[in-house]
């Protein structure tokens, strides 16, 4: 359970909601875009419900495994 940042190591506000997320210490799990194979794209492509192509995205997973889409950084920010 935690959330999921998928994200590019040059990108600054990848870096800000991985920070964010250490200061409130909550779980999270790092995953570089280029990393992503094709199944582990179209997965979270399923959940958002939304083709994306910015960095970051940031889904949750609640303790029963199910995942949420929640968008940017600053979607990110609006939930706290």
């Amino acid at each position: 359970m935690g959330y999921i940042v998928v994200g590019s190591k040059q990108c600054a506000y990848c870096k800000s909601a991985v920070t964010l997320l250490e200061n409130k210490a909550l779980n999270y799990k790092y995953v570089d875009m280029q990393e992503l194979t094709h199944a582990e794209y179209n997965e979270l492509l399923d959940v958002a419900k939304v083709p994306f192509r910015t960095v970051p995205q940031i889904f949750y997973k609640d303790i029963d495994g199910v995942m949420s889409y929640i968008g940017g950084f600053t979607d990110l920010q609006a939930t706290f």
